[in-house]
């Protein structure tokens, strides 16, 4: 009897799973705005630039270690493996309220995205295991870009309220119990084992063979050339709220956390029609889509909005990310074979967060150096660039790998 229309809630490991993976991204989002407060104390109107070093160096940590968890995460039980590296998280973040120094601030962040990086595509590559129909699993992505997208909507309004009765070093202790329930949803799951591919072949070649055959599909090219726009557009926000929030609307701590709290509101609310857009359209058809929206978006912004505007346009923002992102999954399991796609979805985790890796110190030292206005023009007008790349190069849809 076929489960297509089943919800994915109701597959009691995926259930477990995803309350883990809920967890981790909300104490994550949690911290994100504990680091920016923490980043903007250290150095005050320098924070942009910091922050923007800061999580340049995260996305080298992704960019190194997804490949090495892709190729040798398999050969481990998944189990243990995620839970390990969420009590490790939980240690990491104890340390920040200690932290005086920028250069502390970015030792620890490269640790805990070093963890990030080894418990995110272990968790991608999980659900084509649990779901084998395109419908369910569709959905099953969707909920997970919800979660990925939960990060920027409830961990900012829990940053809010707790800022409202206690300073942001209580952002890392709420942030370290987010973690130990991800870890305590994991040990109570039973996951299947990973098919393990090219286990005998040399240490370069299994940490490369992800990437290599990654690069070699158009398809996934294509992906990667939206990636570029989704990059400069989140890494605006990510960077920038809160150097535009205190300086140029003079607004005080809770305003950051409200304004990143609408940019996740609008990811959600695109993401729960993701499912029947992807069906209707095609995956390509909606990557496409929300990739070639950012730029006029991002070019809004050299109009200086106020308080709500500000709001409108990350609230848009959101919802062209979630549009561009998710889908990202369907075109991998379709393209290559099961054995394949724990590498192939590292790969996806540290090819899109090298994006990432080029975007975020650039619009960081963009804004400082010559100001919102121009900053955001500029970001506009790549992010458009790039999605028109990738429409005009990304070849029709192949028929799906035969497993």
């Amino acid at each position: 009897m076929s489960t297509s229309g089943v919800s994915p809630l109701w597959h009691p490991q995926f259930r477990r799973l995803y309350a883990a993976q809920v967890a981790s991204l909300l104490g994550f989002g949690v911290a994100t705005v504990g680091l920016a407060l923490l980043a903007y104390d250290l150095v005050g109107g320098n924070a942009g630039a910091v922050l923007g070093t800061a999580f340049g160096l995260k996305m080298v940590a992704k960019l190194l270690v997804a490949p090495v968890a892709g190729a040798y995460g398999p050969r481990l039980p998944r189990k243990s493996l995620l839970a390990t590296v969420e009590i490790v998280r939980v240690g990491l973040m104890l340390c920040l309220p200690f932290v005086t120094e920028v250069w502390q601030l970015y030792a620890l962040i490269l640790a805990m995205s070093a963890c990030e990086a080894v418990f995110n595509p272990t968790f991608e590559a999980i659900l084509p295991d649990l779901f084998t129909e395109t419908d369910r699993y569709a959905r099953a992505l969707s909920l997970s870009r919800i979660a990925i997208n939960l990060e920027a909507l409830f961990g900012p309004m829990l940053a809010a309220v707790a800022l409202l009765y206690f300073s942001y070093d209580s952002l890392f202790l709420i942030a370290s119990l987010s973690f130990l329930a991800a870890a305590f949803f994991v040990l109570i799951s039973s996951l299947p084992p990973a098919v393990v591919a090219n286990g005998r072949a040399p240490f370069l070649t299994q940490i490369s063979f992800g990437v290599r055959r990654y690069l070699r599909a158009a398809e996934l090219r294509g992906v990667l050339i939206v990636y570029l726009a989704v990059a400069l557009a989140s890494a605006m926000v990510i960077v920038n709220t809160v150097v535009y929030v205190r300086q140029v609307l003079g607004l005080p701590d809770e305003a950051v956390a409200r304004v990143m709290l609408f940019q996740g509101l609008g990811a959600v609310a695109m993401i729960v029609f993701v499912p029947r857009l992807v069906a209707r359209i095609g995956d390509k058809a909606a990557m496409l889509a929300g990739g070639l929206l950012l730029g006029p978006l991002l070019g809004l912004g050299a109009a200086l909005p106020g308080f709500w505007g500000l709001v409108l346009l990350w609230t848009a923002i959101g919802a062209a990310l979630g549009l561009a992102m998710t889908p990202a999954g369907l075109v991998i399991t379709r393209t290559v074979a099961a054995p394949d796609r724990p590498a192939l979805f590292a790969a996806q985790y540290a090819l899109t967060h090298g994006c990432w890796l080029i975007a975020y110190p650039f619009v960081g030292w963009i804004v400082a150096a010559a100001g919102f206005p121009l900053g955001f023009l500029v970001c506009g007008a790549l992010a458009l660039a790039f999605a028109g790349c990738s429409l005009l190069f990304w070849p029709q849809p192949a028929a799906a790998t035969a497993d």
